[in-house]
């Protein structure tokens, strides 16, 4: 609705699948104001902003907002590398859904203004290379007993959080399936189980 943005809208795609909509995101931020077990680490925007500056400058940067009553999902952000809330008062947490756009989008404008490092990393690995990775590490990690039972998705998650801040790059995931891949064949699988 801005003034001489109307080529933005002009621009924008629909999609009803949020792994489609991410295709080719290096860097996904979840916004939520809920925090738990399942949801660490969870930032404050202001305090990570800089951070996502600097990936934003390495690579595609995507951010995932919730309904405005319900919020976002667990499997959402499980496709999140990194988890975000605003800083709010206690009695009134939750913003709509505008109010959230605008907040993220000044604070990366902000963070954009600043003094640009490009990582010397590389380029950071895409949404699908990294969803492909953490189904390939869960069946190895299946395969030898370390996921099971009521703990698996719990663990899952914790271990897409990790990687997620690990800022991977295409050879990093080449390298974390060679292990999955060993994995799976020292324990007399040559397909991932279903």
């Amino acid at each position: 609705m801005a003034v001489d943005a109307a080529d933005v809208l002009d621009r924008a795609q629909v999609v009803g699948d949020l792994d489609l909509a991410l295709t080719g995101a290096s860097t996904v931020v979840g916004t939520s104001r809920r925090e738990g077990r399942q949801r660490r680490p969870h930032f404050r925007l202001d305090e990570l902003a800089p951070e996502l500056g600097q990936l934003a400058c390495a690579g595609e940067l995507a951010v995932v907002f919730g309904c405005e009553p319900h919020g976002l999902a667990d499997s959402d952000l499980d496709r999140c590398t990194h988890l975000v809330h605003f800083l709010a008062s206690g009695e009134f947490p939750s913003f709509n859904l505008a109010q959230s756009v605008l907040l993220v989008a000044y604070e990366l404008r902000r963070a954009l203004a600043g003094p640009v490092v490009r990582s010397a990393r590389g380029i950071l690995a895409d949404h699908a290379a990294r969803e492909a990775l953490y189904a390939h590490l869960g069946e190895a990690l299946f395969a030898a007993d370390f996921l099971k039972g009521d703990t698996a998705e719990g663990k899952m998650r914790r271990l897409r959080r990790i990687l997620g801040r690990a800022l991977l790059t295409a050879g990093d995931v080449r390298v974390l399936r060679g292990i999955a891949r060993q994995m799976l064949w020292l324990a007399g699988r040559s397909a991932p189980r279903r």
